[in-house]
């Protein structure tokens, strides 16, 4: 029989207070969830530290308006612009040793099968080939898309319309002798008739995975199926290099080949010290920012070419090693959504 006392009404008082207390903090806990978590979480977004590369030195305060344009939009994001003017070899020597910067141009060495030892792929930004120049080029053998091209482009000779009329040239050379003898007219006249930028890997690099090409539209072909030697005659690796031999034997390129800057070459292109240079379309409206007159600026096929091909531009890709891929993506993606990268270069696909 249970005897009612004043010493178990405050026990079982404090009995009920615990209870109550342990049923209430499991109450707090067991919460509904609240849609406000969720806003406090996206509110946070995007969180990290990442570095983008460009060769664009001459676009520096237009590639940092799109840096703080982005950081403003992910303010926990920081992205590091890196400027490299000969960027090719660095990027060749950095991607060696995995240490590409995370938003990264592709150095042209790597071939598409090489991508997936390199670069994260980048199926789910949402592109297409609609939206995207030479979007096939950024695949690999296996369909996944790891590189997006800026434009396309095609090579040639890239000349001063202003001094073929001075010296009274009104034929486009289609051959090399044609083109030997306008470059000797310009010579004798105190100007370098091409420039060449012998020190420059990427300029000196179109003399050998661009223009045999364009002499020779079955190099490949005949070089791999056929099996013959890169160098046989009459082939387009090899007519290439004669070519570039036979200008500097001639003197018709700079003087000091060793030590021609790429800054040195564009202006002196733009003043009209340099006739001629063998490079990409896209290349006609760096000169015409710098000031040359864009109607002094013409453009015609290498001497002898069978072919005029379009070609990427330099390809963007994401870092395989980057820490913060999510955040890496979202800056490639905010970079081509309504063309700001190629706005921001006055990159004009020709």
């Amino acid at each position: 029989m249970f005897v009612k006392t004043k010493g178990s009404f405050k026990v079982l008082s404090i009995v009920v207070v615990i209870l109550v207390s342990i049923i209430m903090a499991t109450i707090c806990i067991i919460k509904p969830y609240n849609k406000n978590n969720e806003s406090t979480i996206e509110e946070k977004g995007l969180v990290g530290e990442i570095s983008f590369v460009s060769n664009r030195t001459d676009k520096k305060e237009e590639l940092k308006n799109l840096v703080k344009e982005f950081e403003k939009l992910h303010p926990n994001v920081t992205v590091n612009l890196e400027l490299i003017g000969e960027i090719e070899e660095i990027l060749q020597r950095r991607a060696a040793v995995q240490e590409l910067p995370d938003v990264t141009i592709v150095p042209g060495a790597i071939k598409s099968s090489e991508y997936d030892r390199y670069f994260l792929p980048i199926d789910d930004l949402g592109f297409d080939e609609n939206e995207i120049y030479h979007y096939k080029y950024g695949i690999n053998e296996e369909g996944k898309q790891y590189c997006l091209a800026s434009s396309s482009l095609w090579y040639g000779i890239i000349y001063n319309k202003a001094i073929f009329e001075e010296l009274g040239i009104d034929k486009i050379p289609s051959t090399n002798e044609e083109f030997f003898e306008i470059c000797e007219k310009i010579k004798s006249n105190g100007i370098v008739p091409m420039a060449l930028n012998y020190t420059q890997s990427w300029v000196m690099e179109c003399w050998i995975s661009i223009a045999p090409y364009l002499l020779d539209n079955n190099l490949e072909t005949d070089a791999i199926l056929g099996n013959d030697n890169i160098l046989y005659e009459d082939g387009g690796m090899l007519k290439s290099l004669d070519f570039v031999r036979s200008i500097v034997d001639k003197g018709y390129v700079e003087e000091n080949i060793l030590d021609y800057k790429w800054e040195q070459c564009k202006r002196d292109i733009v003043s009209g010290k340099v006739a001629m240079i063998f490079y990409n379309s896209d290349f006609k409206y760096q000169l015409s920012e710098m000031g040359m007159n864009s109607d002094d600026i013409g453009m015609f096929p290498l001497p002898e070419s069978e072919v005029i091909k379009i070609f990427g531009d330099y390809k963007l890709a994401i870092a395989k090693n980057t820490k913060y891929p999510e955040v890496a993506k979202e800056f490639l993606k905010f970079l081509f959504e309504e063309d700001k990268y190629v706005n921001a270069l006055n990159i004009q696909s020709s």
